[in-house]
């Protein structure tokens, strides 16, 4: 069986990618790069920008090279002359996002494709969602909201646009305009289980905890008859156990972390998280035994991959299955911090920094950037974006410049560097 590992897929980015600048285009060959065939393309394409097989070459010679910036520029300049291209848009936006890391010039393209006043309600929907999704992920909610309504006004009937809005609302402070659009979602299709935990949430906000609870235990019944989706249950159970244990209903959360392992055996978080609960109830060397159950399996499982090529060989494997849980990463990786991977010295500084534990995280920053290999652009930018969250901004502004400088090209990391330098500068 696979290992399903947590790792967030931007750490192995960061750890993982060149620090080399992509070459900037240029208008005349100047390097075996710049083949012949490459600049008859371009000549093809001068002579009639909306020849889509010369354009299709042209991004699969840049695809075969791995010249990604010279490919989303292609995409930008196709789209320049064919603004209704929803298609080539979506290419785009996943290019620049996901194998630039520059998020920033696709929210910048989603919003020239917008500007054209001739696209159908389908493209208006898709164009607008995908912009919004990605203006929240840079942490620009409230900027999201007009492009989630956007949807909604396009297409009234789909619920994940609804659901979209409500949360984005919910994050601006909108709580009761941002559950009506979430009951929205649930009115139109209510077999999704984030629409609920969604709700859930937002329900908590208000202080409803019985809401949320209810609306959880809403989520873990759906998808009963699909096997396929039983780890996705599993992780909803264990979901609701957390909640349960912060509630003090233990017997419950016990309940729920047998369901949840029942699903899912591989679910090695279910067994921290019930170690969590036996601390509360006090039962520390049961909590003990659960944790070592936990480390017993993991490691056999990695014993068990037939590919020993993995990115990093963790010197402890559980941290890789911790969800969305600082103080569960921290638990497992401090007691080690002296002979940590990389990626799990990254780990306990990211989780440090979320738990404000400013001077150990800021350590382990430094010690991860003594191996020259992995000082990368994405690394600089991940530990900004970290420090800038936990409104440590002198230190975010240093790690950004480094991410500008080691990549000029990317403009989220222009973007993200100059808006913080003015924000420092006006606070000074």
């Amino acid at each position: 069986m696979r290992l399903r590992l947590f790792i967030p897929t931007l750490l192995l980015m960061a750890v993982t990618a060149s620090p080399q600048t992509p070459p900037k285009k240029s208008t005349q060959p100047k390097s075996p790069q710049n083949t012949p065939n490459e600049w008859s393309l371009r000549g093809r394409l001068a002579a009639n920008p909306h020849d889509e097989e010369t354009h299709k070459k042209l991004c699969a010679l840049f695809e075969g090279r791995g010249d990604i910036r010279a490919l989303v520029k292609e995409r930008w300049a196709w789209l320049g002359d064919n603004p209704g291209d929803w298609f080539e848009l979506a290419q785009l936006m996943v290019e620049a996002e996901i194998r630039l890391y520059d998020p920033e010039y696709a929210i910048n393209a989603a919003k020239r494709y917008l500007s054209n006043s001739k696209l159908t309600p389908e493209d208006i929907a898709g164009a607008n969602g995908d912009l919004a999704r990605l203006l929240v992920k840079r942490g620009r909610t409230a900027e999201a909201i007009s492009y989630f309504e956007a949807t909604t006004k396009a297409k009234p009937d789909i619920a994940e646009f609804w659901a979209d809005l409500g949360d984005a609302l919910v994050k601006t402070g909108r709580i009761d305009a941002g559950i009506e659009a979430l009951k929205k979602a649930i009115d139109l299709d209510s077999s999704f289980p984030r629409f609920h935990v969604q709700l859930g949430d937002a329900l908590a906000v208000k202080g409803d905890l019985v809401g949320q609870e209810t609306e959880y235990k809403a989520a873990c019944n759906l998808d009963k008859n699909d096997p396929l989706l039983a780890n996705q249950r599993a992780s909803h159970f264990v979901a609701l156990a957390k909640l349960q244990i912060d509630h003090s209903e233990l017997a419950e959360a016990a309940t729920d972390l047998d369901k949840a392992l029942q699903l899912d055996p591989n679910g090695l978080y279910a067994y921290l998280v019930r170690a969590q609960l036996l601390e509360k109830k006090g039962q520390i060397p049961e909590a003990q035994a659960q944790r070592k159950k936990a480390e017993s399996a993991v490691i056999e499982l990695m014993k068990k991959e037939k590919k020993s090529s993995f990115v990093l060989v963790p010197s402890q494997p559980l941290a890789i299955f911790v969800e969305n849980d600082p103080q569960e990463t921290v638990r497992i990786l401090e007691p080690s911090k002296e002979h940590l991977t990389s990626i799990e010295r990254m780990m306990l500084a990211l989780a440090c920094f979320d738990l404000g534990k400013k001077d150990e995280g800021l350590t382990q920053l430094d010690k991860f950037f003594e191996d020259p290999k992995f000082i990368t652009a994405q690394a600089h930018f991940t530990f900004a974006e970290a420090l800038k969250k936990a409104r440590l901004n002198q230190e975010a502004e240093q790690q950004y410049r480094k991410a500008y400088e080691m990549d000029p090209e990317n403009t989220t990391y222009r973007y993200e560097y100059e808006a913080l330098r003015r924000a420092n500068a006006s606070q000074s």
